[in-house]
């Protein structure tokens, strides 16, 4: 009878040790899980450190390019220049330690030289000095302020100016022209 009465107790309430046994094993199962993550979090973690040292190697990289490229375009102009400029300092110094006289023909062809070099890396003439042109305030500069020009006046170049990779370092020097 015991028996029988025990088996109905059981059918009646179920032991609880299957279920703290479902309780223990769905805790390893989220334990498991939150260690899976936490590994995958730091893997990245990891991975996005690498990636920044390597986008921070590469910008360095790229900076290190450029400054190498620049030098490098540098002393090949200052290559170029070279020989004219130490022909410029030569008929300086027979002029002014001498007392020889130099030929403005021979100054003026190192400059045309110097002005090659220079044209060729992108410097340009802003209009040929005796041109006449009409007035651009951009391009150009009165060189009196007695005188005021409008823009598209026409005006005469009396001083070359110059440009850089379309930026005006120095406004041509104009004077309003009279002949028009």
């Amino acid at each position: 009878m015991f028996q029988r009465l025990k088996r109905l107790w059981q059918t009646l309430f179920p032991s609880k040790q299957p279920i703290a046994n479902n309780h223990r094993d769905h805790l390893l199962n989220l334990e498991s899980e939150t260690q899976s993550l936490r590994l995958t979090i730091n893997e990245r973690e990891q991975t996005i450190t690498q990636l920044r040292n390597e986008l921070e190697r590469q910008r360095q990289n790229e900076s290190n390019n450029q400054a190498i490229a620049f030098q490098t375009q540098q002393e090949q102009v200052f290559s170029e220049l070279a020989a004219p400029i130490s022909q410029l300092l030569t008929q300086i110094y027979l002029l002014e330690v001498e007392n020889k006289p130099v030929q403005a023909k021979d100054a003026i062809a190192i400059v045309k030289r110097m002005l090659r070099v220079f044209t060729e890396q992108g410097l340009t003439q802003v209009g040929n000095i005796g041109e006449v042109v009409n007035f651009d305030p951009n391009l150009h500069q009165p060189l009196s302020s007695a005188v005021e020009i409008n823009n598209g006046q026409a005006v005469k170049i009396r001083v070359a100016g110059l440009t850089y990779q379309g930026r005006v370092l120095r406004a041509a020097g104009v004077e309003l022209c009279q002949d028009v």
